[in-house]
C-alpha cells in the first residue's frame, strides 16, 4: 500500500506544481503583454507631437499690438493642434491601467497643454513664445518616459511635421 501512496503523493505533487508553472508562466507572458502595448501607446503619444506642425514655429517673442488677421487664424489653428494632441493624450492615459509608471508623465504632458491653452487666453500676443515653451516642456517629458521606456523611439515635436519625399528607386 505504501507504493500506492507513494504514487498518489508524486502524482498530486507533480499536477500542482505543472499548474502552477503554468499560471505563472500565463502571468509573465501577460505582464510582458501589458508592457508592449503600454509602449505603443507611448509611441503613438510621440508621434503624434512629432507629426505635430504647430511645433515647428519659431520663438519670435511677443507680438506688439494687435495680431493680424493671419496671425489670429494662426493662433487659432495652433490651438486646435494643441487641443487634438491634448485629446491624444487623454486617450492614451485612459487605455493605460491606474498603476502604471508613465501614467504621471502623461498627466503632466496633459497639464502643460492646458496650462498652454490658459496662456494663449489670458495673453494672445505670446502665443508663439507659449507654442515653443511647450515644445520644450514636452520634449523634457518625453525623454522622462525614454528613461523609463528606453524602447520608445523619441522624437522632438515637429520634428516630421513637414516629411521628406521618399525617393524612388
Amino acid at each position: 500500500m505504501s507504493g500506492f501512496w507513494a504514487d498518489v503523493v508524486a502524482n498530486l505533487i507533480g499536477t500542482f506544481a505543472g499548474a502552477g508553472l503554468a499560471l505563472l508562466s500565463s502571468w509573465v507572458l501577460s505582464m510582458r503583454a501589458a508592457r508592449r502595448r503600454e509602449t505603443r501607446l507611448l509611441q503613438s503619444v510621440i508621434d503624434r507631437l512629432a507629426r505635430s506642425r504647430v511645433f515647428t514655429h519659431t520663438d519670435a517673442g511677443d507680438h506688439v499690438g494687435a495680431l493680424s488677421t493671419g496671425q489670429v487664424e494662426d493662433s487659432r489653428r495652433s490651438t486646435e493642434s494643441i487641443l487634438a494632441s491634448r485629446e491624444h493624450i487623454a486617450l492614451a492615459m485612459s487605455e493605460l491601467g491606474a498603476d502604471s509608471g508613465v501614467r504621471q508623465i502623461l498627466e503632466d504632458m496633459y497639464g502643460a497643454c492646458a496650462l498652454f491653452l490658459r496662456s494663449v487666453e489670458d495673453h494672445p500676443n505670446g502665443y508663439v513664445r507659449a507654442i515653443c515653451d511647450l515644445r520644450e516642456v514636452l520634449w523634457g517629458m518625453e525623454r522622462e518616459l525614454h528613461q523609463l521606456r528606453p524602447r520608445l523611439r523619441l522624437r522632438m515635436p515637429g520634428e516630421s511635421a513637414f516629411p521628406t519625399a521618399r525617393a524612388s528607386g
